[in-house]
């Protein structure tokens, strides 16, 4: 993206907030403030040019909620095929419902959706089943995930078990197990400046987590349509993507 933008275009990219050695991962507007402070370590007053692709879209609109609070100027907030906010939140709520009628603390309540989290997505979807089954397989093998198990192993109930209901410290080593726990209790204000939208021409769904904000929003949205979905939009279609952001970057730079 940064070589498509072309030299004369600087480009700073924030690594994901990293979640080791946290017993309950922060809330999504902490996570957008500390991002902040990398930010504005980098360029300590606005005007800024910010955009996230995915999470990180979500992230970005916090963060730039967050600037706006502080008087800072953004010129231009590009949510790239976000995540919407506040994603499973009737599961968040039901377990802390249940788990403070317990007196169980937010660590084990945290566990619990971890582990909910990844039996629904290793019954649905076949390709995280599959993967879970080759990680864990490739584990008790040895220790080398390269190693092709043969097919018996791969039928065997125990280890499919065993799969289904692994370790929570396994659990959190997958960053979107963690990353959802924050999102799911992410109801934002609104943000005062403008949004752009970029929504992908093959999966039409993803923008309706965010219909309430842009109906709110009214005439200070812009949406753009990409080629492709979730993946193919920066990957196949990446030369686009890049000459459509920037369009909205010098459109931006222009005001």
């Amino acid at each position: 993206m940064a070589r498509h933008l072309g030299p004369e275009q600087p480009f700073y990219l924030l690594e994901p907030y990293r979640f080791e050695g946290l017993a309950v991962p922060p809330t999504l507007e902490e996570m957008a403030s500390a991002h902040l402070e990398t930010l504005r370590s980098v360029q300590a007053e606005g005007p800024y040019l910010l955009g996230g692709w995915c999470n990180g879209g979500l992230v970005a609109y916090e963060m730039a909620r967050q600037l706006h609070t502080q008087g800072q100027a953004v010129d231009l907030l590009l949510l790239i095929d976000p995540d919407a906010p506040a994603r499973h939140r009737a599961v968040r709520r039901a377990i802390n419902y249940i788990g403070n009628l317990l007196f169980i603390d937010q660590k084990k309540q945290f566990e619990w959706y971890l582990c909910l989290k990844h039996i629904y997505r290793y019954m649905r979807f076949s390709h995280y089943r599959q993967s879970k089954n080759a990680e864990f397989l490739g584990t008790i093998e040895g220790g080398d995930s390269r190693r092709k198990p043969s097919n018996s192993s791969f039928t065997s109930l125990k280890f499919r078990l065993k799969a289904l209901v692994p370790k929570v410290e396994a659990l959190r080593q997958d960053y979107l197990n963690m990353y959802d726990w924050p999102v799911s209790a992410y109801a934002p204000d609104l943000y005062a400046g403008k949004i752009t939208f970029f929504w992908t021409s093959e999966e039409p769904w993803r923008p309706i987590g965010w219909r309430e904000i842009v109906k709110a929003k009214e005439n200070e949205v812009e949406i753009l349509t990409l080629p492709g979905n979730h993946i193919t939009s920066r990957t196949r279609h990446l030369s686009i993507l890049a000459e459509r952001l920037q369009s909205c970057l010098s459109e931006a730079q222009e005001l």
